[in-house]
């Protein structure tokens, strides 16, 4: 992901903290934290970034986003964290056609995604032509690895970190995805 703004939105259940992590190739991480559907101007942050949801926050709002502007230049990655149930959506995800589904994922050419699940996934990304792997990080197992209509619910068959792949089916670039993954 280069040189765009991501927003990835999730649902907080109880007080604690939530966290942004940039690293593969992003030196600083320039982010914020708002409530769902405010606004926020994104700063220079400590990498990994930290905000604090507490009682009286959720009494306003349990939905909450937060922005990151990522430079122009170079690959990276992103990892959120926050206590609630496991989903999320991210939105704002430019895709530069750069693989396909013949000849598999290469760094930014689409999402790279991981979760620690055991027993199923849905993941939906209502633009494009795109294609989704998920295989399990440690034995490689695959769960899914087909073109993504729309989207998909699977088992997956064993407790793990997963790896997912979303990167368009041909090498038609994908331009402000959105994605939603809910897992358990």
């Amino acid at each position: 992901m280069t040189g765009q703004v991501v927003v990835a939105g999730f649902h907080i259940s109880s007080p604690g903290a939530v966290s942004a992590h940039a690293f593969a190739g992003l030196a600083g991480l320039v982010a914020c934290l708002r409530v769902a559907g405010g606004s926020c101007t994104p700063t220079a942050v400590p990498n990994p970034a930290f905000w604090t949801i507490n009682g009286e926050d959720l009494t306003h709002a349990a939905e909450y986003e937060i922005q990151v502007q990522l430079p122009g230049n170079g690959l990276g990655g992103l990892d959120f964290g926050w206590n609630g149930p496991r989903h999320t959506q991210v939105s704002g995800v430019k895709m530069t056609g750069s693989c396909s589904a013949a000849a598999g994922y290469a760094a930014g050419c689409g999402l790279r995604f991981r979760v620690q699940a055991g027993r199923s996934m849905t993941v939906a990304a209502g633009q494009g032509d795109l294609h989704l792997k998920v295989r399990d990080k440690v034995t490689n197992a695959v769960a899914f690895d087909h073109r993504l209509p729309g989207s998909a619910s699977f088992s997956l068959p064993d407790v793990g970190l997963w790896t997912g792949y979303l990167y368009p089916e041909t090498s038609a670039p994908a331009s402000l995805v959105t994605v939603v993954v809910d897992w358990a």
